[in-house]
């Protein structure tokens, strides 16, 4: 049987509370955020994919943006009934080589909203449903695993000062 709240110690209610916290609160909402972001970008790919163009657009550095450490960035160009669209992109400096500036990529735009574009890659994998529910899932696994890791090594570290205190 649990023991009532005001009979707890300091140190167990802030357990108690913090085990509280992590599951009820940030928890599910690492989960919501994740499954919102999925499923947005689910959605936008759908979207285009259901009624597009792929046309060729022109690759530039993205002076807005500077390279990170591990990204580097790029916008492309493309043209629709006279009319220029710019959209971004991000590779890995790994792989940045392979990228030509001043050459083209394949791009689909949505024909309803050319501004509405991505590289058709792209938008096949985030149209993947089964994928965005795989990654949903195993990122809420991984989050739920290092909550338990990092309450088990919280609660360790308050009984152990708990015990040099007495």
């Amino acid at each position: 049987m649990a023991t009532a709240w005001k009979d707890l110690s300091t140190g167990a209610k802030f357990r108690r509370a913090h085990t509280l916290f992590w599951w009820a609160v940030a928890f599910p909402i690492m989960l919501i955020v994740l499954a919102w972001t999925a499923t947005s970008n689910y959605l936008h790919a759908r979207a285009i994919l259901d009624d597009h163009t792929i046309t060729e657009a022109t690759v530039a550095y993205d002076e807005d943006a500077p390279p990170s450490e591990h990204l580097a960035r790029f916008k492309y160009v493309f043209a629709v009934d006279g009319k220029e669209y710019t959209g971004k992109f991000s590779t890995l400096m790994s792989r940045a080589d392979e990228i030509e500036i001043g050459g083209t990529i394949p791009v689909a735009y949505a024909n309803f909203d050319p501004s509405q574009s991505q590289r058709p890659a792209l938008l096949e994998s985030n149209a993947d449903l089964q994928a965005n529910a795989t990654s949903v899932l195993t990122m809420g696994a991984m989050g739920a695993f290092l909550i338990g890791m990092f309450y088990v090594v919280l609660a360790w570290l308050m009984r152990r000062a708990t015990a040099h205190m007495t």
